[in-house]
C-alpha cells in the first residue's frame, strides 16, 4: 500500500514516467 509515495510521485499511476528510480520504490510497496 502506497498511497502517499503514488500520490506524490504521481497521482494518475505513472511513476515511471516522472521517476523510473522511485517508481521502483512504489512499486514495491504496492506489491
Amino acid at each position: 500500500m502506497c498511497r502517499i509515495g503514488r500520490a506524490t510521485l504521481d497521482p494518475i499511476g505513472s511513476g515511471d514516467s516522472i521517476a523510473p528510480g522511485f517508481h521502483d520504490v512504489t512499486r514495491r510497496g504496492s506489491g
